[in-house]
C-alpha cells in the first residue's frame, strides 16, 4: 500500500510539473511593425519586463518579451513577436545581439 502511495504521489508531482511547462511556455509570434520592434527592443532592463533579441530568420527579425504578471499569479509571461527585418534600421540590427541556443 505504501507504494501506491508513492506512485501516485509521483504521478501528482510529474503531471503537475508537465502543465507547469505546458503553461509557461511562449505563444505564437506576433507580427508587428518596425517602430513597434523598435520600440520594444528599446525598453529599458526592469524587473518585470525586459526583451530578448532571438535574431533574424527568413528576413523576419524576432524578439521575446518577458512580463511578470501583476495579477497575483507573479509568473512570468513571454510573448514573440516578430517584424520584417530589412524595414528596421540596420544599424540597430547590427547592435542587438541574438540570444544563444
Amino acid at each position: 500500500m505504501l507504494l501506491g502511495l508513492k506512485m501516485r504521489i509521483a504521478l501528482i508531482f510529474a503531471t503537475y510539473i508537465t502543465f507547469g511547462v505546458v503553461a509557461s511556455q511562449a505563444s505564437e509570434p506576433e507580427k508587428i511593425s518596425p517602430e513597434q520592434f523598435s520600440a520594444l527592443v528599446a525598453l529599458p532592463m526592469g524587473t518585470m519586463r525586459y526583451t530578448e533579441f532571438v535574431g533574424v530568420t527568413g528576413g523576419k527579425a524576432y524578439i521575446v518579451l518577458h512580463e511578470m504578471s501583476t495579477l497575483g499569479t507573479k509568473k512570468w509571461v513571454k510573448k514573440i513577436y516578430w517584424t520584417e527585418a530589412k524595414k528596421i534600421n540596420p544599424r540597430l540590427l547590427i547592435s542587438l545581439k541574438p540570444l544563444k541556443q
